[in-house]
């Protein structure tokens, strides 16, 4: 097994499955064989050779955690992270055979096993590819979906959700003008001026791109320097501020100095 590994980071793929091939004759009841070879076939593109050393290798962990004596149903959990790892590496030689049900189903199992962030982002991707797959309009009929729960959040004020809802939009339909120039008015309106300068140049790109309307280019440009008026108007309004927070700290300081001289006189 160390001369596989050995393989296995120098790249060696076809070595490293040799050597594991090796290891699984010598103890084949030993999960962590099954799984390093697994994770050599994955590298080596065989990811349906992949899939069985990973059920080989669960069977592995069942067999031993059902002779421990550690009771029916139960697992033992020094095996727990081993388990998530040939379930998520299952997942993924799943989703690349194209079989995306049965990793959605791998990494939940993982998930129930060691709870994960990573493992749902995982998941959560490839419900994405299962659902388009199903329905190849799925991602811009969502984009649309967002971006509507989006406008709900701006008309009610509620700006850092629309942001959010826009956030999505934009993420399933990245070239949507439209998007970009909402989530750069409800960027705007949080005062980020910067994001939404950057939105709404995007915005104007790409509405030229698809050849949008001269209506949506003019409605960009615009609000564009609707924000362009905004940011002007509250850095005057933050000079002011600042002015008279210095004109203050003078009042302050001289009237202590009067203080300290009428103390003196005394």
């Amino acid at each position: 097994r160390n001369k596989g590994n050995e393989a296995f980071r120098n790249k060696d793929f076809a070595s490293a499955i040799a050597h594991y091939s090796e290891a699984i004759e010598a103890s084949d009841s030993d999960a962590r064989n099954w799984g390093n070879r697994a994770a050599a076939y994955l590298e080596a593109g065989e990811a349906g050779k992949c899939v069985e050393d990973c059920d080989a290798a669960l069977k592995c962990l069942d067999k031993s955690e059902s002779g421990s004596g550690s009771g029916s149903g139960s697992r033992s959990e020094s095996d727990q992270p081993l388990r998530a790892k040939l379930l998520n590496r299952k997942a993924k030689a799943l989703a690349q055979t194209g079989d995306l049900q049965g990793a959605v189903a791998s990494y939940e199992e993982s998930n129930k096993v060691v709870p994960s962030a990573a493992t749902e982002k995982l998941k959560q991707e490839a419900m994405t590819a299962l659902r388009l797959k199903e329905n190849p309009t799925f991602l811009i009929d969502q984009a649309a979906k967002d971006k509507e729960r989006g406008n709900e959040m701006f008309k009610a004020r509620r700006y850092q959700d629309a942001i959010a809802y826009y956030d999505k939009a934009v993420e399933c339909d990245p070239d949507n003008p439209v998007y970009l120039l909402n989530r750069a008015t409800a960027l705007s309106e949080q005062k980020n001026f910067s994001a939404a300068q950057t939105d709404f140049s995007n915005a104007a790109k790409g509405a030229r791109r698809s050849q949008e309307t001269k209506h949506l280019i003019g409605r960009i440009l615009i609000k564009e320097a609707r924000m362009v008026e905004r940011k002007a108007a509250d850095e005057r309004s933050k000079e002011l501020r600042a002015a008279r927070l210095r004109e203050a700290a003078q009042h302050v300081a001289a009237s202590l100095k009067e203080e300290s001289l009428e103390d003196a006189d005394r």
